[in-house]
């Protein structure tokens, strides 16, 4: 389930909620044709009492747990078919409902662990806990004994179970008193017992991962901009990882400027992060924190220590977004994670309480996020990106301002009644018609798309090159070698069987080649980014060769960089 604002108010908000098929291939499970949606929880108000809502669901699940008579239409005989509801995730305030957890204003905010979180010093209207590792300096941890630790070790922090968890909803939905009832909501951070607890397969909190997407991509990395920018809440302007303003604008600049050097299949344009941060979404804060950020900030910090800590952000970034784990990987994850976080700290809490609003529960969440690959697979199993490209189908549905709850109520029970017809009947759609007879040429229906202008004219390709080429008394060896240059032409070569016998060959052959204009690296950064200020020679080398094409951004003084995306990466490809 996932929190849908529809209008620029952020309050006014729907709740819809997706069902995922993992018994499909990863690369179609995710498809919006194979998402089953089973309601929308109207706004404009967020729900009060969530379970009312999925108790038709909740009963549903359970006859599927138990098993439900199915024909096999293959064996031509009935069968138990047994589905079971197995992870639950969404956004924070998303999952926060559906476990009946308080959030950020509960003394233990965190659906995973039993973290102590601590409040802001003389700010009593402020009732956000927050969860630094290292509390030394507030003033709670000085005055309190024995009930808060103060400094919890990031690999070994109180984890929740589901008997510890249910234990606390049952005892909170038992206590003799109101005020009772609500003190242990505020300790526990549990508000009461979760409907989707009569569920066998549901384990509370391991069925309930973080999502990557939203908290990496639309958390995290906005508030690192934040912070390098001089405008997140209640911190001073003037501290020393804050860009200046002509530092920020070209950068925001540069990445603007690599729309046209950067090909279409890397993913929608580049807005500017300085005049247009309101358009980014969470795959343009994908791509900026991947790819373009560590070029662009490079040597951009009075101190060098800010650009590594977010250089060993990206390699943890990268290494999640595999397609699959090594128990080393893993471990790599966790270690590094708990490593970012205290740096975190030290380099943007600093210890001080007044400066405690940066240590949110999404910063804290990092720490769980070896956990979660290790209960619920690998971070793209449960990201939210189907359900933002529902929503965005969501939003072009509203036609009505006056009525959008009643418009998104008709389309959602439209399609769903239009998917099962396509199902039962195996019906196909086309993009063109066939009149019959023939009065005028076939038309699509669809507009044709623009001409892309983008340059994707430069790649990266393969030779074999002799290691020994400097010895010439030596025996050449040779190996693969990657190189990068811009595709200029490419040419098919028929050869008969006398050119043919001059390579050696006894039949005849068509050679397709390309000729290629190569560039002439000069540099490489700690991410392997690759820099080139000038081209080089021209070759012919065959087509196959080309491996991939590959963007560039401009860093400085005509000087670029080399944008790669193949690799493990190329799994992670958020399309519809």
């Amino acid at each position: 389930m996932l929190m849908f604002s529809p209008f620029k108010k952020r309050h006014v908000t729907s709740w819809p909620i997706l069902l995922i098929i993992y018994n499909l291939p990863p690369e179609l499970r995710f498809l919006l044709e194979n998402v089953l949606c089973l309601g929308e929880i109207r706004g404009p108000k967020k729900p009060k009492d969530w379970d009312s809502f999925i108790w038709p669901a909740a009963k549903e699940f359970l006859k599927l747990a138990q098993g439900v008579c199915a024909y096999d239409s293959l064996s031509k005989s009935l069968f138990s078919f047994h589905a079971y509801l197995l992870l639950i995730f969404g956004d924070m305030p998303a999952v926060a409902m559906m476990m009946r957890m308080l959030g950020h204003n509960a003394i233990s905010p965190c659906r995973a662990c039993h973290i102590i979180g601590v409040r802001i010093p003389n700010k009593p209207r402020v009732t956000t806990h927050y969860v630094p590792l290292d509390r030394r300096n507030h003033p709670s941890a000085q005055t309190t004994s024995g009930t808060m630790l103060v400094k919890y070790d990031p690999k070994n922090l109180p984890m929740r179970t589901h008997d510890d968890f249910l234990a606390r909803a049952r005892a909170i939905q038992a206590a003799p008193t109101h005020a009772e009832a609500k003190r242990l909501r505020k300790e526990s951070g549990i508000h009461g017992i979760p409907l989707l607890s009569i569920l066998p397969s549901i384990s509370f909190p391991q069925s309930f991962p973080h999502d990557f997407m939203h908290l990496i991509f639309e958390n995290l990395i906005p508030n690192l901009v934040s912070l390098w920018t001089g405008k997140y809440k209640d911190f001073p302007p003037d501290d020393d990882f804050v860009l200046t303003p002509t530092v920020w604008d070209a950068i925001a600049e540069a990445g603007v400027a690599s729309r046209a050097t950067i090909p279409s299949a890397f993913g929608a344009p580049m807005p500017n992060l300085s005049s247009e941060r309101s358009h980014m979404t969470a795959e343009t804060w994908s791509f900026w924190a991947i790819y373009l950020a560590p070029i662009l900030l490079r040597r951009r910090f009075l101190k060098d220590t800010y650009y590594q800590h977010f250089v060993a952000l990206v390699k943890l970034i990268k290494l999640c977004l595999q397609y699959e784990y090594t128990d080393e990987d893993i471990k790599t994850i966790e270690d590094g994670f708990s490593e970012w976080v205290m740096e975190f700290e030290r380099h943007y809490y600093q210890y001080d309480p007044e400066r405690l609003s940066c240590c949110t529960l999404t910063i804290h969440a990092l720490l769980h996020i070896a956990h979660d690959i290790r209960t619920a697979g690998p971070v793209w199993a449960y990201w939210a990106f189907p359900m933002e490209r529902y929503c965005g189908r969501l939003l072009r549905a509203i036609t009505s301002r006056r009525s959008p709850w009643s418009n998104l109520d008709r389309w959602i029970e439209f399609n769903a009644l239009l998917t099962h017809i396509i199902a039962v009947y195996d019906l196909q759609g086309w993009d063109k018609i066939d009149l019959e007879p023939k009065r005028r040429p076939q038309r699509d229906i669809t507009s044709r798309e623009s001409r892309d202008k983008r340059d994707a004219s430069f790649v990266r390709y393969q030779k074999l090159t002799d290691k020994r080429a400097r010895n010439h008394r030596a025996q050449p060896e040779f190996v693969i070698k990657d190189y990068w240059g811009q595709l200029k032409n490419m040419f098919i070569l028929q050869l008969d069987v006398s050119h043919a016998r001059i390579l050696g060959l006894n039949e005849p052959r068509t050679l397709f080649l390309a000729e290629i204009k190569q560039c002439k690296p000069d540099g490489i950064d700690d991410l392997g980014n690759v820099y080139y200020k000038d081209l080089g020679a021209t070759e012919v080398v065959d087509l196959n060769a080309i491996q991939c094409a590959v963007g560039r951004v401009e860093v400085r003084q005509r000087r670029w960089a080399i944008i790669d995306r193949s690799g493990p990466l190329a799994q992670a490809v958020f399309t519809d």
